[in-house]
């Protein structure tokens, strides 16, 4: 048996068929085959027009898409064989009063057969730009006229489905980008945190114990390029690190945008491979420079990374295995990479008890100020003394600043616990003052967050007036590094303490980037060399000679040289020759409680002790010392 299919008379192609079509897709009109928002329409329609079919039809590539029908089956037809094919070229209304007398449409299997139409009339559905993309069409079994009243109201409810049509696309739209923005990163386009777990959990639960590896990449310097190139500078870097991941791991990387400054990347992996060659590429990617408009920022990055099936079962999992070993001492320093062992669980407690009793330290009274005296090299007279914090935990027992200090970093607390130190000291001061034990200076170390952070300068002046210290007793240390994040800013807030009287001291000077041209600028009264190169400092080691050039060139500078870490007397005897101003260390005492360092130093002066400043002075014109020098 030959199926004979009938060769219908077709109308001519539409134009701009390419067009219309995406056009109707970006709508995404066709997401559902029927929408019961338009049955009042059709249901309308035959009432009105008194017909016995109607239907709000989209026409699709081949078929015709139906999103409601009355009196005929909801089901997709094939879109050469139907009126509404020829419809979409009319500019309004389409109107066929006997389908049988009509030549175009001999052999249309709904005229020749079931449901047997004789009369069709459509107004054609547009889209925003105007092209055709469906008809809302109204049939009958016999042939008819359609009235000029009729025809009005067939093109108003046309319009009306359009408008309603146009409506959820934008309402879609809208709801597209409210998705886009809650579950993307708005600057790379990524999946956040929570859209990229979910979609890792399903990979992995389709990949059947496919060994990848989830890598953490962290931009370091990350602050310091906002500051200097902007937000738009930024943006770009964002996008630019995103673009390198994503060359070095290939196509099939799967990858969220979980902070910031952090990517994540979950690629496949060969378990046989060097695990250095599986993170190289990364690390690679990030050898050349970032042009940020006139400038070329070097992005340097540190790496945590972690093995499905070995290391975790769900991304939940590998994720905070991924951020330990990110996190990791030997990662944070320099640029590189840590794979997760269980080893560093251990390390990942101990730091999670560390931050979560430094939380509560401050409540429960276990943090304390130790003093270590600053003695005068050349007579070992008392200048002042250095506050140093220290911290016991009833569980943890005593923690080094060391271990502590670099945590509260990282989580935010340095700055009430900087801003407590600072208090407690100032207080302290003042009532050694007052107690008449002489006039000791206090030195002070504030953070580079601490020094950033708006109102610093309001927190210094009101410590001093609540505690009645006079600003030229506090000397603040700042590390050597925390300044050049910032220099121009650094030297504002400096210059208006500098108006209170408060001195300033470069910490640990010796292990940054600090240039004479930044030291000219910067209003300090002294450089502490940093205990490192004290350590090996005799004859002519290169230590020695290192402290020799400090030395020199801080007194050309017009300031005072301090040693920390002194803890020998050849150490002492050779700093003194060397003309260091100020020592500082075990060779005179360690830290201690404010009571014993007042009843071992402080209880021997009858007279005030020199500040840096009155010292500066006395260097340009010696003259006799107020002070007693203090007995071993």
């Amino acid at each position: 048996m030959t199926l004979i299919i009938p060769q219908l008379k077709l109308p001519v192609a539409l134009e701009d068929e390419e067009q219309r079509l995406e056009e109707l897709y970006s709508m995404r009109l066709l997401d559902d085959s029927s929408d019961e928002r338009f049955d009042y329409y059709t249901e309308l329609l035959v009432s009105m027009l008194n017909v016995s079919m109607a239907a709000i039809v989209l026409v699709d590539k081949g078929t015709l898409r139906y999103k409601s029908v009355r009196g005929i089956p909801a089901r997709d037809a094939l879109r050469h064989s139907s009126f509404a094919n020829h419809a979409l070229l009319e500019d309004e209304l389409f109107v066929v009063s006997d389908a049988q007398a009509d030549p175009r449409f001999d052999g249309l299997p709904c005229v020749t057969g079931e449901p047997r139409v004789r009369f069709y009339a459509a107004g054609v559905i547009r889209g925003p730009s105007g092209r055709a993309l469906g008809v809302v069409c109204v049939m009958d079994r016999g042939p008819r006229q359609l009235l000029d009243e009729q025809r009005r109201n067939l093109l108003q409810l046309t319009r009306l489905v359009e408008h309603e049509m146009r409506t959820r696309a934008v309402v879609n739209e809208l709801r597209d980008r409210i998705a886009q923005h809650a579950f993307h990163d708005p600057i790379s386009g990524l999946p956040n945190h929570q859209l990229f777990v979910s979609q890792l959990d399903e990979r992995l639960a389709m990949d059947s114990g496919q060994p990848l590896v989830l890598a953490l990449v962290r931009l370091d310097r990350f602050e310091q390029a906002h500051k200097a190139f902007g937000k738009a500078g930024v943006d770009c870097l964002i996008a630019e690190a995103v673009g390198r991941v994503k060359q070095a791991t290939g196509a099939a990387c799967s990858m969220g945008q979980i902070r910031e400054d952090t990517i994540a990347a979950a690629f496949p992996v060969d378990v046989q491979k060097d695990r250095d060659a599986v993170i190289a590429p990364l690390l690679q990617s990030f050898r050349l420079p970032v042009v940020l408009g006139e400038h070329r920022f070097v992005a340097r990055v540190r790496i945590g990374a972690a093995i499905y099936p070995g290391d975790g079962g769900d991304t939940a999992t590998l994720l905070k295995r991924a951020r330990t070993a990110l996190y990791h001492d030997s990662v944070a320093a320099t640029s590189g990479y840590r794979f997760y062992n269980r080893d560093l669980s251990t390390v990942a407690a101990r730091r999670f008890e560390i931050e979560s009793g430094l939380k509560e330290a401050l409540e429960r009274d276990e943090l304390e100020v130790a003093y270590q005296p600053e003695i005068r090299a050349k007579d070992r007279r008392l200048v002042g003394a250095e506050a140093l914090l220290r911290w016991t935990n009833t569980k943890l027992g005593a923690v080094s600043p060391t271990e502590f200090m670099p945590i509260a970093e990282e989580s935010g607390l340095s700055i009430e616990i900087g801003a407590w130190i600072l208090d407690r000291a100032c207080r302290q001061t003042a009532e050694w003052h007052k107690a008449g034990y002489g006039s000791p200076e206090i030195s002070v170390n504030i953070s580079s967050h601490q020094l950033r952070l708006p109102g610093f300068y309001e927190l210094v002046r009101n410590v001093l007036e609540e505690s009645g210290l006079a600003g030229r007793w506090l000397n603040l240390e700042i590390t050597e590094g925390s300044l050049i994040e910032d220099i121009d800013q650094a030297i504002r807030i400096m210059e208006q303490l500098r108006e209170l009287g408060v001195q300033f001291s470069i910490d640990d000077f010796g292990t940054g980037f600090s240039s004479l041209s930044y030291l000219r600028r910067m209003p300090v009264q002294a450089l502490k060399i940093d205990r490192s190169f004290v350590r090996d400092v005799s004859g002519r080691s290169a230590n020695a000679m290192l402290v020799d050039s400090i030395i020199a060139m801080g007194h050309a500078l017009r300031l005072q040289v301090v040693a920390e870490g002194v803890e020998t007397e050849a150490q002492l005897r050779y700093l003194s020759s060397a003309g260091c101003d100020l020592v500082q260390g075990f060779v005179f005492s360690p830290p201690l409680p404010a009571g014993d360092f007042a009843g071992r130093f402080l209880g021997r002066i009858g007279l005030r002790t020199l500040t840096l400043s009155e010292l500066n002075a006395s260097r340009r014109a010696p003259g006799p010392t107020p002070s007693t020098p203090l007995p071993r």
